[in-house]
């Protein structure tokens, strides 16, 4: 990677918050010399890319509290940068425009332990104060995307330009925010979505909303251009909110919640299966499910990477080594 001259910032990212590590520079490179990693970025794409998963992967990674994002980001070829307001542990979001493509990086409401996030997820549906059609989504998420939609809003309006393509991306809860933003953009602001991208994503709506998501997305039959990266060993995306409230983590249950899109099976080992269908067929207490390092950000990074081929790798940012950043966690 010296090629590029381009500092790497390790950073791992736990929905709120994150730690970030500079990695000096190993060739005195100017800005306009140098090609950003970005610039591979498949903005044309209408399929799932394993190129588009991983820059969304890093991307996720270079958004950092206290106002770095414009640094970060500008080193990575984007000339509009808007990170919005600390919500004091609520949800936030990262826009970054080039040329080509705007990514739209949301994080969301921050929760300390795997018991909150249950309990977060067991919010209830609503539907109030969405076009929905009598379709329902998450209460905690709706809200949390209510919080911050006017700003995000204006501010997209004032980065986009003329051919720009927009993706969405977020990790965990920000992913559902991403799901959510998509469907409201399209709809209500008229601007279209091009792709999401989203890591270890908890389900975000009734069956309704799946329908409704799809009619107003345009989803093909294998559910593109909503892209589910999951993690074989991860519990967040597997867990079932049920129709009653239960302090048990449950997998396998009615409920009134399910998933839709595409979903990019990661096992391990660089293997990566499309669609299985295994998900709601494994039982989480079988499997070490119950580990928090399965839904680190850090871990979906460096697992997309393992799947990459060699000349692709070498396009590309180097992940962050698991085991060799402070680990810090977050849902």
């Amino acid at each position: 990677m010296e090629k590029f001259g381009i500092a790497l910032f390790c950073i791992v990212l736990c929905c709120g918050g994150l730690v970030a590590k500079e990695a000096p520079l190993k060739e005195d490179i100017s800005n306009e010399e140098s090609k950003s990693f970005f610039d591979f970025f498949e903005h044309r794409a209408e399929d799932f890319t394993l190129k588009n998963a991983y820059l969304c992967a890093s991307a996720v990674q270079m958004a950092q509290e206290g106002g770095n994002s414009q640094e970060i980001f500008s080193m990575s070829g984007f000339d509009n940068i808007i990170e919005g307001a600390d919500n004091q542990g609520g949800p936030r979001v990262v826009l970054a425009g080039n040329k080509r493509l705007i990514l739209v990086i949301f994080y969301g409401p921050e929760q300390a332990n795997r018991a909150k996030l249950w309990a977060f997820l067991q919010a209830g549906l609503t539907g109030d104060g969405w076009e929905l059609d009598g379709a329902r989504i998450h209460d905690g998420s709706a809200e949390g995307l209510n919080q911050i939609w006017d700003q995000f809003e204006m501010d997209l309006r004032s980065i986009r330009r003329k051919g720009q393509r927009v993706f969405l991306v977020g990790h965990g809860l920000g992913g559902s925010l991403a799901v959510l933003a998509a469907h409201r953009l399209v709809v209500e602001s008229g601007i279209p979505v091009r792709g999401i991208y989203t890591f270890g994503q908890p389900r975000v709506g009734d069956k309704s909303f799946a329908d409704s998501f799809g009619d107003v997305l345009s989803l093909a039959e294998d559910g593109s251009p909503l892209y589910r990266v999951v993690y074989k060993e991860d519990i967040v995306p597997r867990l079932k909110p049920p129709y009653v409230a239960t302090k048990r983590l449950v997998t396998d249950t009615l409920s009134p919640y399910v998933h839709f899109g595409t979903m990019l099976y990661l096992e391990g080992d660089g293997i990566l299966r499309t669609n299985p269908g295994v998900l709601e067929e494994l039982e989480a207490n079988s499997f070490e499910l119950k580990e928090e390092k399965n839904h680190q950000m850090q871990t979906y990074q460096n697992l997309v990477y393992e799947c990459l081929d060699d000349e692709v790798k070498e396009q590309m940012p180097q992940p962050v080594r698991r085991g060799r950043a402070k680990k810090v966690f977050g849902y």
